[in-house]
């Protein structure tokens, strides 16, 4: 545990640090530094073991720039990977968008770059169209990713998220969020190695945010995914999880 807690409380700093800085509007920046108990990402356990996950978002007016990583403090991708992963960040993700409110919808537009450093997977790029509905109940979301490629296929996401107020005196809000995903048939294989298009998997999350002053805010959260098909993944252990998060956010 000792390098998990050396790079939060490093991390933790250096975003303090930002924080106390005089950043000139326009310019919006958010940052979230994320501790949790396991990676799991559409449905697939990537480290089944402690990470940390640091991102920043810059913006102005309708676009924004963000970068996001994995860092892996323990040794249990050892076998997968072509460098030890320990100590080292595993995956780079970095996000254009351009966002806009067209009467009670929000939308956006953009597209992600995938890095994968010392792992030996291949980088690659999703563009991505995501549009939520705010003023209905539950503020269904869904969004879109399709491959800047020949390989990774589309994938769709159609979520919903309902708040409920906490019985601890008042004091907290509960959100409870519940995500659908399908992937078409080249997706499907890219991801689960299956060639048949369908639905891929089901996420929950509930979750609770702590206000620490103007500027700060804590969230902690306990997760829960699963695949739908047997042909997902089929034959792989991991293919239902739970797992925990905390996450503490930033802005200046």
């Amino acid at each position: 545990m000792a390098p998990l807690l050396r790079v939060a409380w490093s991390s933790v700093v250096f975003l303090s640090a930002l924080a106390s800085a005089q950043v000139q509007k326009p310019f919006e920046i958010e940052a979230e530094l994320t501790v949790a108990s396991k990676y799991v990402w559409r449905g697939i356990n990537l480290v089944n073991d402690w990470v940390i996950q640091p991102g920043v978002t810059v913006s102005r007016g309708p676009i924004s720039v963000g970068l996001w990583g994995n860092f892996e403090p323990t040794n249990w991708n050892l076998p997968n990977y072509t460098s030890t992963p320990r100590g080292r960040v595993t995956e780079l993700d970095f996000t254009l968008e351009y966002t806009r409110t067209v009467g009670t919808a929000e939308w956006s537009l953009g597209i992600v770059d995938y890095q994968f450093p010392g792992t030996g997977e291949g980088r690659y790029q999703e563009w991505f169209a995501t549009v939520e509905l705010g003023d209905v109940w539950g503020s269904p979301y869904l969004n879109l990713y399709t491959g800047n490629n020949s390989y990774s296929g589309t994938y769709v996401t159609l979520g919903v998220t309902h708040a409920l107020s906490s019985q601890l005196a008042g004091l907290l809000e509960v959100e409870l969020n519940a995500e659908l995903s399908y992937g078409d048939a080249r997706s499907n294989n890219f991801y689960f190695g299956s060639s048949k298009a369908g639905f891929a998997d089901l996420q929950l999350t509930a979750s609770t945010s702590i206000g620490l002053g103007d500027r700060l805010n804590l969230a902690p959260a306990l997760h829960y995914s699963t695949l739908f098909d047997r042909g997902l993944l089929a034959g792989q252990p991991r293919r239902t999880n739970l797992w925990m998060s905390v996450s503490l956010g930033f802005k200046f």
